[in-house]
């Protein structure tokens, strides 16, 4: 029998050793781009960062993937840039 490790457990490592704000996980951001259809959420586990977010997922019952949220994910990084080079 082998373990997987989910998604938000690995991101809950990465925080709670490193410091890492969880970026675009939370409730609302999930409610906000989960599809009607899709992929199943798969084993849920709770996060540090935000209790509603296993209980929105299991409501909902399906996974949210990168490419659903690409776009705003690219943004937020284009304006991260600017600010550090000055230009908002």
């Amino acid at each position: 029998m082998t373990s997987t490790v989910t998604d938000s457990e690995i991101a809950a490592y990465v925080a709670a050793k490193t410091g890492a704000v969880p970026w675009r996980m939370t409730s609302s951001e999930y409610v906000a781009a989960v599809p009607e259809h899709g992929p199943p959420a798969g084993r849920l586990t709770s996060v540090p960062w935000d209790p509603e977010l296993v209980e929105a997922m299991r409501r909902h019952s399906i996974a949210v993937v990168e490419e659903r949220v690409s776009d705003s994910l690219l943004d937020d990084l284009a304006v991260a840039v600017d600010r550090r080079r000055g230009r908002s």
